[in-house]
């Protein structure tokens, strides 16, 4: 029996076993039939009823369950058995896409459907391709209603390919490349890949407290990173002097392309939401954040405008310890960023570089220049700052790496310019104890230029929403694990290559609206306007620079 013959079997069966009813006082039997079915049930009460035809009922209910499975072969293999949906991509942006996560929208016309096991994805002319189900929906009586379905796209520019979301056996990834493990109140997520496995860990489970304890006595959402060769490093820690009233961490997402862990912090003076998610085909955490905690009346750089005194420096902080002077494991010397440089102290690695790609289209592309510098650890303060967005100003931008030279090293860039609101910057820094941490602000506070890339009551890059409270920050990042890549020589060049790939997604450019009717009700143009063919190539010019070099 074929695959999806035999899933929809299952599914049938399953269904008119939950819609059948037995009338318990008396003789008849009633079911819910699927079409084509036995017309009139009176016939099985009839034989019921007459216990000196027994050999005929059961000659009758022989007949009627093969008409049952062939009225379940019919059904599979021309009725609701095989399409949920089509999703046809045409390419029109002159841009190739690879290893492109997308998703179909689901809706599921009958209630027929239980199992997401049996949601396959086709191609073409029915190549069958790994796929996820995700933000499923149930109706009353359990049946699937609507879900979202994930698969990985090639595309050619210019390609028109047709996919199809169908029931069936859907395709097998590779086994164990990504993840999900469940421990004593933590989860660890990761992916391996030719450098190793890496990942991250965190706590799972729900804390309420009666009393609010300090953040300080807890370890927060991050309770290690796993780099390549087994070591740890990246322990989170608090720096606030907020209490936690109750932390809830979930698993929100878990198959074979992607898991995402979602850990959501209740202060005493607002929330934070750290949500990390690792797909199947990259060694990267994608980080998103959000959080809500008041503000705090500081200032990271005081304005010649304002009174020196009256600002308290910036110290309300979740860190991720990198390295520690002295101690073991992970123990990053130089620094790698691309971003500008005034201070020769940051450069006595690599001065200003370009990589050739970027200089032949915009040497003076303020994310472009590439440099390097050794980490000092008796010299506290800030060292990097990250952001969204590039910036003039300088040590802060996009993209960072810690390198343990011969080792292994820990990256991040900022994504998505649009998703940071109230854009804190994230500090690398060297701590008075003589660590190197990642430092996430937890609070806002007068931004400033010099480690923001904006004040608070700029016009720039804000992402500003209507109606969102005026503390709201957001932040959208990823950490890349893995070996030394010779940044000397390399220059960063596979951080910038991640940011190209998520700036936008295919995803995002499927969602955008490219197509619109023409003003009368369900009468559709016939041609684009010269309005619409304008900016469908200034949407096209953008995406091809953004795909080649990110944000």
């Amino acid at each position: 029996m074929p695959v999806e013959v035999e899933a929809c079997f299952y599914e049938t069966a399953a269904t008119a076993e939950r819609q059948a009813v037995t009338a318990v006082g008396g003789a008849a039997l009633t079911a819910q039939r699927p079409p084509g079915m036995w017309q009139d049930a009176s016939i099985m009460s009839m034989f019921w009823k007459k216990g000196k035809r027994r050999k005929q009922v059961r000659k009758q209910m022989s007949m009627q369950l093969t008409l049952v499975v062939l009225c379940v072969l019919l059904t599979c293999a021309h009725g609701r058995g095989t399409v949920l949906t089509t999703m046809e991509i045409e390419e029109k942006l002159g841009v190739c896409w690879s290893n492109e996560l997308v998703h179909a929208d689901v809706r599921v016309s009958d209630a027929s459907l239980y199992d997401p096991a049996v949601i396959k994805v086709t191609r073409g002319k029915g190549v069958a391709m790994p796929c996820q189900v995700s933000d499923l929906e149930r109706n009353g009586d359990g049946s699937i209603a609507s879900c979202k379905v994930w698969f990985y796209v090639d595309l050619d520019a210019g390609e028109k390919v047709v996919f199809a979301v169908e029931r069936g056996k859907r395709a097998a990834v590779t086994a164990g490349r990504l993840r999900l493990d469940r421990g004593d109140g933590s989860v660890t997520i990761s992916t391996a890949n030719e450098v190793g496995r890496v990942g991250i860990r965190l706590p799972l489970g729900k804390k309420f407290y009666n009393t609010p304890v300090p953040a300080t006595e807890t370890s927060g959402p991050v309770e290690a990173l796993l780099l390549p060769s087994g070591r740890e490093t990246g322990q989170g820690r608090f720096e606030v002097p907020f209490k936690i009233r109750s932390v809830e961490s979930e698993v929100i997402a878990e198959g074979p392309l992607f898991a995402e862990v979602r850990v959501r912090t209740v202060f005493d003076t607002g929330y934070w939401i750290f949500t990390a998610r690792m797909e199947e085909r990259r060694p990267v955490v994608f980080i998103s954040e959000e959080l809500d905690t008041g503000y705090s009346g500081q200032q990271m750089v005081s304005s010649m405008r304002r009174n020196l005194e009256k600002w308290q420096p910036v110290d309300r902080f979740y860190s991720l310890i990198l390295g520690r002077d002295g101690g073991e494991g992970f123990k990053p010397t130089q620094m790698f960023y691309g971003a500008r440089n005034s201070d020769a102290a940051f450069a006595d690695i690599l001065g200003t570089t370009i990589l050739p790609q970027f200089s032949e289209i915009r040497s003076n592309w303020v994310a472009a220049p590439v440099h390097g510098s050794t980490i000092k650890v008796d010299k506290p303060g800030d060292i990097f700052y990250l952001t969204g967005f590039a910036s003039v100003i300088s040590q802060l931008g996009r993209l960072v790496r810690v390198v343990e030279p011969g080792g292994e090293a820990v990256g991040a860039i900022g994504l998505h310019t649009e998703r940071w609101h109230n854009p804190l910057s994230i500090r690398i820094r060297v701590t008075p104890q003589r660590e190197l941490a990642l430092s996430l602000p937890l609070q806002t506070y007068e931004q400033e230029w010099l480690s923001d890339g904006y004040g608070r009551f700029s016009p720039n890059y804000t992402g500003k929403d209507l109606y969102a409270p005026p503390y709201l920050s957001k932040r959208s990042y990823a950490l890349t694990l893995g070996r030394d890549e010779n940044e000397r020589e390399r220059l960063l060049e596979s951080l910038f290559a991640l940011g190209a790939s998520q700036a936008p997604s295919l995803d995002q450019v499927l969602a955008m609206t490219l197509d619109w009717d023409s003003g009368a009700e369900g009468v559709a143009a016939e041609q684009s306007s010269s309005a619409g063919v304008e900016a469908l190539e200034i949407l096209a010019r953008r995406i091809e620079i953004t795909r080649f070099a990110g944000d």
